[in-house]
């Protein structure tokens, strides 16, 4: 569950409002670890932080829950260039 200034959010209505600030964001997020900190970690109106609440009923600060996603993204693009310029030096 997303938690948004103190009111919790189905995957759907958070996914909506993320896209929503992303779309008003623009091209100046290039990349996930962006995305988290200008997108996903607090309100911009109210400057709480976004939260979310696990499966087991814990709640952690959302900036630290995606951000383990995005580095997981960023390193996954980075193993991928990495392996077109050996496959490219190859040839």
């Amino acid at each position: 569950m997303f938690v948004r200034n103190g009111s919790d959010h189905n995957a759907t209505a958070a996914a909506a409002h993320l896209r929503m600030k992303l779309g008003y964001l623009g091209d100046r997020v290039k990349t996930a670890e962006q995305f988290v900190k200008y997108c996903a970690s607090e309100s911009s109106i109210t400057h709480q932080n976004y939260r979310v609440r696990l499966a087991d009923g814990s709640i952690c600060n959302a900036a630290e829950y995606f951000c383990g996603g995005a580095s997981a993204i960023s390193r996954g693009k980075e193993i991928a260039r990495w392996s077109a310029i050996r496959s490219a030096r190859a040839l």
